[in-house]
């Protein structure tokens, strides 16, 4: 499998139900990357890493929907239990270490591509085309604009056809490099009589343009763990995510140091399709917006990372 795994996919969960529905959103994940990369002959791997399982629960492997006669995706299960999540810095507030969890799945893939994804994703049937027929360059990072949708529930009798027609069909909201776009007039109304800004007055969709998230020269942020995809030479380069225990904006940091080790920024357009749910931040840390500013800002400047790369990411002695 090593010698010609085209495609790894890392998701992390623990079977915590996380934002409500966790398991029927990631068997909506699993499903359709299952159809698509066989109907593109994509030999790939989808690893799960169980991160920090809840005692009282099954493993995610018991939970979870596989098809085992796919023979253009394989499935690998890695846990990361409780005794490793307590020796960690952070373990006390957080139950689910995420960027740590995805390097440690980024680590042990097989692929030459890598994509770190978050289990409630829907990819488009025209990304995975395009990856088939590709040749992407191995000095470049890809991004992907995510689409919100509004139905957050896919019931396990939908073919792929009908989950992929109804996330086509409930976009409300797309995240942009360059802004936030509101595609419902609903959603828009509702933003706009809550916040009563002049922001979110300019988010109507009578302003979105065609060219509206395609310039490359801004570095893609938004919505930075949703979708990174790049060679696995890339990943150990940039030293993977910052895996310090907080939440909120570290997912970026890995963008601007791609950016200061010179490696070039392509923005798909084809979508990603988010399962819209509850966002629960359970007391976590998070860092300041205007610190995390400060950061990126130095680093745009003097093209140089924010702080030494790191070589024992992921967890490689375990």
């Amino acid at each position: 499998m090593q010698n010609t795994t085209k495609l790894s996919v890392i998701i992390t969960a623990r079977n915590d139900n996380y934002g409500g529905n966790l398991i029927n959103r990631i068997n909506t994940f699993i499903k359709v990357l299952a159809y698509l990369v066989k109907k593109y002959n994509i030999p790939s791997e989808l690893i799960v890493v169980d991160y920090n399982p809840p005692q009282n629960k099954g493993m995610l492997s018991s939970e979870l929907s596989i098809d085992k006669e796919n023979e253009f995706l394989s499935f690998r299960f890695i846990e990361v239990p409780a005794s490793f999540h307590n020796k960690c810095s952070g373990s006390d507030k957080m139950p689910m270490l995420e960027f740590l969890a995805k390097n440690i799945g980024i680590r042990r893939a097989y692929g030459d591509h890598i994509l770190a994804v978050n289990p409630d994703i829907i990819l488009s049937e025209e990304l995975i085309e395009w990856f088939s027929k590709a040749k992407l360059d191995t000095n470049t990072y890809y991004r992907a604009n995510r689409y919100d949708i509004t139905d957050n529930y896919f019931s396990p009798r939908f073919s792929v056809q009908e989950i992929l027609k109804r996330a086509r069909s409930h976009v409300f909201m797309i995240f942009l490099n360059n802004k936030t776009q509101y595609c419902s007039w609903f959603a828009w109304v509702k933003r706009v009589l809550i916040s009563r800004s002049k922001k979110s007055f300019l988010m109507c969709p009578i302003f979105n343009k065609k060219t509206d998230g395609t310039d490359e020269k801004i570095i893609h942020e938004r919505a930075a763990g949703d979708f990174l995809l790049m060679h696995r030479s890339l990943w150990e380069k940039a030293g993977a995510y910052d895996e310090e225990p907080i939440s909120g904006f570290i997912d970026g940091y890995i963008l601007y140091i791609l950016y200061c080790l010179g490696v070039k920024q392509t923005i798909l357009l084809y979508p990603i399709y988010h399962i819209n749910h509850i966002v629960g931040r359970a007391g976590r840390p998070e860092i300041e917006t205007s610190v995390y500013r400060k950061t990126v800002e130095k680093m745009l400047s003097e093209r140089t990372p924010y702080k030494q790369i790191p070589t024992k990411w992921g967890a490689p002695d375990e």
